[in-house]
């Protein structure tokens, strides 16, 4: 309940913004819109997504001006640190096998999400 922004570690770095809570004017996500602005400016972009590079500058940008100091432990999951209360999960792969009822079609794509 007060949880003032939530998300998900990247498996391949960033932040991803396919989940997300966040609450009206939340510093991360006005730092996201700032930084989708920058990302536009810019004449060349990585060939990395967009969304979570953003989010995940946005988020260490926030962290870095409003948690002076406070360095993450690994991928910690609860983060307290000035007005901030964040809950971040952490992304990763799962092997897909026809033994754990994984389609062949599933099995053959490309696409690493849900």
């Amino acid at each position: 309940e007060n949880t003032t922004f939530a998300s998900i570690f990247s498996a391949t770095g960033g932040i991803l913004n396919a989940m997300l809570a966040a609450r009206s004017a939340d510093p991360v996500m006005t730092e996201t819109v700032e930084q989708l602005r920058q990302w536009y400016r810019r004449k060349s972009h990585s060939h990395a997504h967009m969304g979570p590079i953003v989010m995940g500058t946005a988020f260490q940008n926030v962290m870095q001006r409003d948690c002076a100091g406070r360095v993450l432990q690994g991928h910690e999951t609860d983060i307290v640190c000035g007005p901030h209360a964040f809950r971040l999960f952490q992304e990763v792969y799962v092997t897909c096998s026809p033994s754990d009822g994984c389609s062949a079609i599933r099995r053959a794509s490309r696409f690493m999400g849900v």
